[in-house]
């Protein structure tokens, strides 16, 4: 009580008294997980959380600014009305982290009726914050049209571990032809990508590198996701979402000779094919997954079959013993 006392007298309050390395501990521990690398991951992390504890006490605001990993995650989304805040805020967050690894969610968002779209310009003043930190960036997601992210700049990214890239309007296809940025990140382990076309370049990531890949493919663009997939021979998990595939889309694939992939590591295979036109089960079980564990298929009640196991065990003197298969229809 007389210690409390003297801190009353001195004006101290006790929180005040916590020693500057315990408060550090306590921030960091304090924020939300952010595991982008999963696949149910939505986003959603307010700017607040840092700021809140900035807010504590003038102790505590000078704890937080010298604290560099409250604010490595930037989550900005872009729209007119509140460019400018976003620039300033993203600027600040940079700013502060100092040399740590970052996590960037950057949101190109669709415009009300009241509000004019974004400019170039405005989009660019951002992935200038972004090219002058690449070299820090872990974890990377960009949702936006097409346009916006075929101009990604390019930067050396050795810290990079993780890449979401969403095409934002329903139309928007992402082709990424000429672009290898991701190329030169050799820890590169996750991405995700939804809307590719039949244009996607293969040498536009360094796809042998990869243990989680999860694609959402439109038809047109099946071979060149099974040219990619077969790059992909470090598989561990592997999640692919096929739509509008059509008989027509599958012709090259069913010609001789037929490219069979060999991802001889993969243990998770998730299927969804149900907005497609033909039989999406044949395709999967043409290819050799010798350690797989977990099949899930989504499919159209016409084609909804259990996939032929035997395929698994036709190279099984490649693979010493054969492991049963759990595998589970959905839908």
């Amino acid at each position: 009580m007389s210690g409390l006392q003297s801190l009353i007298k001195r004006h101290v309050a006790p929180i005040d008294t916590v020693p500057v390395e315990l408060v550090s501990d306590i921030m960091n521990l304090s924020l939300p997980p952010q595991e982008l690398r999963h696949q149910g991951w939505e986003g959603g992390s307010p700017w607040s959380h840092p700021l809140r504890l900035a807010g504590v006490s003038r102790r505590w605001k000078v704890v937080a600014e010298d604290t560099p990993q409250l604010w490595c995650y930037i989550e900005a989304e872009l729209k007119p009305s509140t460019s400018n805040a976003i620039k300033h805020l993203t600027k600040r967050w940079m700013s502060r982290s100092g040399s740590a690894s970052l996590s960037v969610i950057f949101t190109v968002s669709r415009h009300s009726e009241r509000e004019s779209p974004c400019n170039d310009v405005e989009y660019m003043v951002c992935f200038d914050f972004l090219q002058t930190n690449m070299h820090r960036i872990r974890e990377l997601v960009l949702r936006a049209p097409v346009y916006v992210l075929s101009t990604l700049p390019s930067a050396p990214l050795p810290r990079l571990e993780t890449v979401r890239l969403v095409a934002r309007e329903r139309d928007d296809i992402l082709a990424l032809k000429e672009t290898s940025i991701f190329a030169a990140a050799p820890k590169l382990r996750n991405i995700y990508i939804k809307g590719i076309s039949r244009a996607l370049g293969v040498r536009s990531f360094s796809w042998s590198s990869l243990t989680d890949l999860h694609l959402e493919v439109l038809g047109p663009a099946l071979m060149p996701c099974v040219e990619l997939l077969a790059a992909c021979y470090n598989l561990l998990s592997l999640t692919l979402t096929m739509q509008y595939l059509t008989r027509e889309h599958t012709a090259p694939w069913c010609g001789h000779p037929r490219p069979r992939l060999r991802c001889e590591k993969l243990h998770t295979l998730d299927v969804d094919a149900t907005y497609s036109f033909t039989d999406f089960g044949a395709f999967v079980q043409w290819h050799f997954f010798p350690a797989l564990r977990r099949l899930t298929e989504e499919l159209l009640a016409l084609f909804r079959v259990l996939p032929d196991l035997r395929i698994l065990q036709t190279e099984e003197d490649l693979t010493g013993t054969f492991t049963p298969l759990t595998t589970s229809i959905i839908a």
